[in-house]
């Protein structure tokens, strides 16, 4: 399947994103084109995927601009491998991958895939689907995945792992204040998955750290996808608590409009 961007991913077009990949040749255009504005200009820099499924985000950032470099990352071997082959395919040199789960703390662990779900919905959180197949894999926390060499040169963390967001918030701690000044994180908040004092903690840990948030249009109708014409900016977040899934871009900018 080819893209809008010229990259190619294989997969199977009754899935998901792969579904809209083959239809559409772009996933979540408005997160899409707001990361290429905000790495096009860049150099020697890296973008951390978490959750990087087949790898269309590491294969957009690192195709649009090559003096990037990424980290992606992987739980569910499934969608590792397929990510495996689209980097090849792509002959994209500048992706080191780990096929793990971004977690708090180092050790083995359970991830769920909801059997008739679509390949993206697999999570380490339990309870969130009556029927599952389970796998144990790896945890590691990013402080650990992460090399040192590597941590002042991040600019955009792209997060979206089924529910277990601050899981991987809290694995980043120990490294969080050698951080850029200008990192920004892209994450997908699903409050029925993390419950509201999950919630809560991630817009008080980024608020503690000076970043505001910033609410990002994303839509999975396909009228949408076919009428796009453009994305819209992030703007300010106001009510920083719904019951649906939204996501957000915590950004140390302050302004109306990222």
């Amino acid at each position: 399947m080819k893209t809008k961007f010229g990259f190619t991913v294989s997969g199977k077009s009754n899935d998901v994103i792969q579904g809209f990949l083959y239809y559409f040749g772009i996933w979540e255009p408005h997160i899409s084109h707001w990361m290429l504005s905000r790495i096009k200009n860049d150099r020697n820099r890296i973008f951390v995927d978490v959750g990087a499924n087949i790898g269309y985000y590491s294969l957009l950032v690192a195709r649009q601009n090559p003096y990037f470099s990424v980290l992606a990352i992987e739980a569910m071997p499934a969608n590792f491998n397929l990510l495996e082959t689209n980097i090849s395919s792509n002959n994209i040199n500048t992706i080191r991958r780990y096929c793990c789960a971004a977690t708090s703390h180092k050790g083995k662990i359970t991830l769920y895939n909801p059997i008739g779900m679509h390949m993206g919905a697999a999570t380490i959180i339990s309870g969130l689907y009556c029927n599952n197949t389970t796998l144990d894999i790896e945890g590691l926390p990013l402080s650990e995945i992460i090399l040192p060499a590597e941590i002042s040169r991040i600019k955009l963390f792209k997060i979206d792992v089924e529910g277990a967001e601050w899981e991987v918030i809290q694995g980043l701690i120990p490294v969080f204040d050698k951080l850029p000044e200008d990192v920004e994180f892209c994450m997908e908040i699903t409050p029925d998955k993390l419950g509201p004092e999950k919630v809560k903690s991630i817009f008080s840990f980024f608020s503690g750290k000076g970043f505001s948030a910033y609410y990002i249009k994303n839509s999975y109708s396909a009228y949408d996808y076919i009428t796009f014409e453009g994305y819209e900016r992030p703007i300010r977040l106001k009510d920083k608590f719904t019951t649906d899934c939204f996501d957000v871009i915590f950004s140390r900018e302050d302004s109306e409009l990222l």
